[in-house]
Formats: C-alpha cells, sequence, structure tokens
C-alpha cells in the first residue's frame, strides 16, 4: 500500500466521482482516496448491480489506481426497485456474521482495493474480520470517528493483535466541524485519542491521518451573497502537526479532509439561489445570486482571490462558464463537481514547489 501527500474521504456519488476523473494524472499521484461505497440510485443497462456500477465508476475515476474502500449507511430516502436492491446489496455488507464474511469477500479479485476495518459486531467478530483481510497482504485502514467516541469500545477488539510488518493507515476523523466549535477542544480530544490508540496498536508499520470538514450545510444563514470561509480542518491539522507529545510518541500526522463536503447526516439541501464555489488552499469563496449560475460564476472569476494560473479543470470550467459556454451548468449538482475538482487539486499540491502548471492549456 503506498500513501500519498492527501487523503480526501469520499463518497463514491457521481459529483465526486466526476471531480477525481478530471484531475490531472500527476494530481491522482498524489492522493489516497478513503472512498465509502454507496448504492447509486440509478440503474444503467450493463454495468452490473447497484454496488458493482458504484463500484466502477469510482474505479474508471482514479484511472485503476489503489484506494481505500469504506462502507456509507444504505440510503432509505428512495423506494425504487433498484435502490431497494442497492440498499440490500448494503446491508449484506455490513452484517458482521462469520467475521464480515460479504464485508472480506468483496475485495478477493479486486486487487487495487484497501479494505477499511467496519467497527460492527462483536470483538470476535472484529478480530475476525482483521486476520481475515490481512491475509491479502495490501494492508489495513482504521478509520475511527470523533462522533463514536473514537470507536474506543471496538478498537480494544485488537488490543492482543500483532500486525507485524502490514502497512496501516489510521485515520482520526473529525467528521463535521461546526463553526462555532472550538479547535482547541477539537484538538485535544484527537491528541488523546491518537496517544491511547498508538498504544494500543501493537506492530504495524503506521501512518495517521487527521480528517474532517467545515464546509457548510446551508449558506443564506451566513451571507446571502457572498462570504469567504476558512477550512477550519486545515487550522485544526496545522494545530496538531507540530504537536509536542505527538512527536515526542513518534506520531508524524498527515492532511486529509471530506474533499469540501458537509459531513454530517442531514435532510436533503433546499434549492435556494445559484451559488457557485471556488476554492483556495485555506478557505472556501461562494458567490450567490437569484440571477443564474452564469453571473454567480462571472463574480467569481472577477473576485480578488481568483487565481488566473490554475489550470486544473474545475476552474477551466468556471473560465468557459464566463465565456459564454454553459451547457450542462444550470442546475447545482454539476457546480458541486467543479467544486470538489478545485479542492482536490488545490489540498493535493498544498505545500509543493512546483511552479509549472501541470494541467492542459485552455482557451479563454
Amino acid at each position: 500500500m503506498e500513501f500519498k501527500r492527501y487523503f480526501p474521504c469520499l463518497t463514491i456519488r457521481e459529483a465526486e466521482s466526476r471531480a477525481v476523473e478530471n484531475l490531472a494524472s500527476p494530481t491522482k499521484d498524489l492522493i489516497f482516496p478513503i472512498a465509502k461505497l454507496q448504492a447509486w440510485p440509478r440503474k444503467k443497462e450493463g454495468e452490473g448491480t447497484p454496488i458493482e456500477r458504484s463500484l466502477k465508476a469510482f474505479e474508471d475515476a482514479y484511472s485503476g489506481r489503489p484506494f481505500a474502500l469504506d462502507l456509507s449507511k444504505p440510503r432509505t430516502d428512495l423506494d425504487t426497485d433498484w435502490a431497494i436492491q442497492g440498499r440490500n446489496e448494503l446491508s449484506q455488507l455490513l452484517d458482521p456474521s462469520n467475521g464480515h464474511e460479504q464485508w472480506c469477500r468483496l475485495f478477493l479479485d479486486r486487487q487495487h482495493l484497501i479494505p477499511t476495518i467496519q467497527w460492527t459486531g462483536d470483538s470476535n467478530e472484529i478480530l475476525g474480520q482483521v486476520q481475515r483481510l490481512e491475509q491479502l497482504g495490501r494492508g489495513l485502514v482504521l478509520r475511527l470517528r470523533r462522533t463514536e467516541n473514537w470507536n474506543f469500545d471496538k478498537i480494544t477488539a485488537l488490543t492482543t493483535h500483532n500486525f507485524k510488518s502490514n502497512n496501516l493507515l489510521v485515520i482520526f476523523d473529525c467528521e463535521q466541524i461546526e463553526p462555532r466549535e472550538d479547535l482547541t477542544v477539537i484538538g485535544t480530544s484527537v491528541q488523546n485519542a491518537l496517544l491511547s490508540v498508538n498504544s494500543i496498536l501493537s506492530g504495524g508499520n503506521r501512518t495517521y491521518v487527521l480528517a474532517g470538514s467545515s464546509f457548510p450545510s446551508s449558506f443564506a444563514d451566513i451571507h446571502p451573497e457572498y462570504a469567504n470561509l476558512p477550512l477550519r480542518e486545515r487550522q485544526l491539522f496545522d494545530l496538531l502537526k507540530l504537536s509536542p507529545p505527538l512527536l515526542q510518541a513518534g506520531i508524524s500526522l498527515e492532511y486529509g479532509d471530506h474533499a469540501s463536503v458537509y459531513a454530517a447526516d442531514r435532510p436533503p439541501a433546499f434549492r435556494g439561489a445559484p451559488r457557485v464555489d471556488y476554492p483556495t488552499a485555506t478557505s472556501w469563496i461562494y458567490h450567490r445570486t437569484r440571477d443564474g449560475f452564469d453571473v454567480a460564476a462571472k463574480k467569481v472569476r472577477n473576485d480578488p482571490l481568483w487565481d488566473d494560473s490554475l489550470l486544473c479543470w474545475g476552474a477551466q470550467r468556471i473560465r468557459t462558464a464566463v465565456g459564454g459556454n454553459m451547457t450542462g451548468l444550470n442546475s447545482q449538482g454539476p457546480w458541486v463537481s467543479i467544486r470538489l475538482n478545485i479542492h482536490l487539486h488545490r489540498q493535493a499540491h498544498m505545500g509543493s514547489d512546483a511552479t509549472t502548471p501541470i494541467e492542459e492549456d485552455w482557451e479563454d
């Protein structure tokens, strides 16, 4: 398992897949996605079951590179035959019986998938799952969630297990970081959890990742037209990466996030005024107007923080929209892919010394 510079936590949906697909190949080489499997809600002939279609879409988007696979909760808001089939497939994969047998079997013939441990079932089921997946020889991902008290009640099942020389990617997922939450408090919780887990685990070549998202759930309440919002997950990472207790314990922290997606469960989003988002390295800018997506795109292009040297696909799509080509861009969905693509590109190259663009040239 080869680890990279940036570890985005994604869910395999159409917007995320399109954003990843349109990253330049050198940028894809810098990231290692942790992708939650979700059954796509629409059927397409010749592309298999809901789970098979979802997996194939992301495999193609990431050009066959290895990535970590996790599981999302089954969707309950759709009741078509296809959606029900997808929900049943996910439920089977979440079944902890026989050491998560169905989940483990999914990886047997997919050499490029790195398994993420599922914290369901009792200690014996979890330990059986770990032992079974270790035999694949690809490494393991342990994802520990803040909302579940860092899964301490489950990870203790591994107290007596020795990972030997296996590669371990251990993700401390802060999930949604709200605007009023104290980053120092969150940081203290992460630091304590890191030190505790580091003492629980035995053996293994460990890489520790901090992940989270402060992307907002609504925008009209922040400002009806414009805002420049800090990436609080990046601020939290900067707070922790030089923490003396972590450094003394030999813990080096890597950066991950939820790729500019709201990370908590919420009801379907209200379809408000057209909005175009523009990620910088350390913030999100949005322009929102009832005059249409084309006007919002022009406002983004004219923003003082617009970087005219940025040549990734998402930035080019904003340019072509400003130039009058709005094909396929008159709903919010495509703009989500554009935002995700720019954000993934920015974070992958954060701190890079590269001075020349790697993307294709664009015509204005």
